[in-house]
């Protein structure tokens, strides 16, 4: 066998290990919420509930970047990146979901007539949504917030991928919440992870 196979067979075995360990404690740091996701029928009737039990997510997501960025040891690396950053993790996503929890009530009052104020800043009130979804990954990568902002604009490509991604990632949780922790989370993760890092690295770097 050639070295370049084996380097490749070594590599493809790395990344699915990697996959596999950050989907298992990602279940773990977030069991509350998958737990809830489970016993709950409708999950967006209890949205600001919801919205709390996410705050574990932050930490979590960073401890899965740790995972990604570590040449081996993922649960080690994992398990660092999530004491490290929880703190300010958990304060980021906390103010992004009570930010997006406010637009998501004047979007529904704007929908459904109830606020009628709201209905001419709808689009406002969607674009601000997703400006905050967009910056999130940037600062759980560890940028600064007006950093953040800045390169979810400037990369606003980029960005527009992590958006849906993200998207799809929360669709698939709430639909079958067993299939996106065993499978989905990791590869979509490692997706949103690779596009900040690479927005994030100076043009002299690459």
């Amino acid at each position: 066998m050639s070295t370049l196979s084996v380097t490749t067979y070594e590599r493809g075995f790395r990344g699915l290990w990697t996959a596999l360990v950050v989907n298992l404690l990602l279940a773990v740091a977030c069991a509350p919420l998958l737990l809830a996701l489970v016993l709950v029928d409708d999950p967006l009737a209890s949205l600001p509930f919801f919205a709390v039990l996410s705050c574990l997510c932050g930490p979590a997501i960073v401890g899965a970047f740790g995972s990604f960025a570590a040449d081996d040891r993922p649960a080690a690396a994992f398990v660092a990146a999530y004491r490290r950053g929880f703190l300010r993790a958990l304060l980021l996503w906390a103010g992004g979901a009570a930010v997006l929890g406010v637009l998501a009530v004047n979007v529904a009052g704007a929908l459904s007539g109830d606020v009628a104020f709201a209905r001419p800043l709808l689009p406002m009130f969607v674009v601000l949504a997703v400006l905050v979804v967009a910056v999130l990954p940037y600062a759980l990568v560890g940028a600064p917030l007006r950093v953040a902002a800045v390169v979810a604009l400037r990369r606003w490509y980029l960005s527009a991928l992590n958006v849906l991604v993200l998207a799809v990632l929360v669709t698939v949780l709430l639909v079958k919440p067993g299939i996106g922790v065993l499978i989905a989370c990791a590869p979509l993760l490692y997706v949103v992870w690779s596009n900040a890092r690479y927005a994030l690295t100076p043009q002299e770097d690459r």
